[in-house]
């Protein structure tokens, strides 16, 4: 019986920030990096001050795309009467 490769962990690109509606839905995301501090932390407080729940997470090569609410003109099952409250305008 042949041993099993190993494989390697997946490799670690970043970190980001993510603005989430109620309905869990990524509205805005940054990047944490060193250089851009200030203007990742504004925008952090940005979205906090319009009401999205922001969390960082950790970002691995080959990782899937966060769920991202889909534009205005688009159907989505955010946009029942249940969360309509929830959607604001995103500057």
């Amino acid at each position: 019986m042949a041993d099993r490769p190993v494989s390697a962990p997946p490799k670690l690109i970043g970190h980001m920030y993510l603005a989430r509606l109620p309905c869990g839905k990524v509205v805005a995301a940054a990047w944490d990096e060193a250089d851009n501090k200030k203007d990742t932390a504004a925008s952090v407080a940005r979205w906090i001050k319009r009401g999205n729940t922001v969390e960082r997470v950790a970002r691995y090569q080959g990782d899937p795309q966060p769920n991202w609410c889909c534009g205005p003109s688009e159907p989505c099952e955010c946009r029942t009467p249940a969360h309509a409250a929830t959607h604001k305008e995103q500057p």
